[in-house]
């Protein structure tokens, strides 16, 4: 808000707070009805969202893509999240944790790293909590890192899995 009041500009979470779930149609059409100067959206890789975009474009609005890319559409740019990066500030969160737990060296603190088999970009996260853990602290406590996989794709289906596994953990 401050940068925004600064230099003449404000970012708005459009959707958010809604009396009303409006689609991603709705919402980009109330963009560019708006004649907003910009519209940052996560991107989908479908037909549906490029030809959003390209209603966009045409009002002489640009689009910026986050997260996920629609490279074969009219937005300007890409932002992607470096999955490495978000490994390392995982890391960096349990081992505060683990600093703030109270647990001496000879302890192990048991770290369960639940998965999605949809998501490709897992394997780099992990790798990168396992590499920073094992650069932890060597007077503190061991993390121990343990991975399970579920394969639903529904969110209940999702939240069973993890219940189910939690429960399995005696957690």
């Amino acid at each position: 808000v401050e940068y925004g009041k600064e230099h003449d500009c404000f970012v708005e979470k459009v959707g958010s707070g809604l009396a009303a779930n409006y689609s991603k149609q709705e919402l980009f059409n109330i963009a560019v009805y708006s004649k907003v100067d910009g519209i940052i959206v996560q991107g989908d890789g479908t037909k549906g969202t490029d030809e959003l975009i390209l209603k966009a474009d045409g009002a002489g609005i640009p689009v910026v893509t986050v997260f996920t890319d629609n490279n074969s559409s009219a937005r300007k740019s890409f932002v992607a999240m470096d999955d490495y990066g978000v490994g390392t500030d995982y890391a960096t969160q349990i081992m505060n944790i683990t600093r703030d737990s109270g647990k001496q060296m000879g302890d192990t603190v048991n770290v369960l790293v639940v998965m999605n088999s949809q998501y490709s970009n897992q394997n780099t996260i992990l790798s990168a909590i396992q590499t920073k853990a094992a650069s932890a602290n060597p007077t503190g406590p061991q993390i121990k890192i343990t991975t399970e996989n579920i394969t639903s794709t529904t969110a209940f289906s999702i939240q069973e899995n993890v219940k189910d596994l939690l429960d399995g953990y005696n957690v």
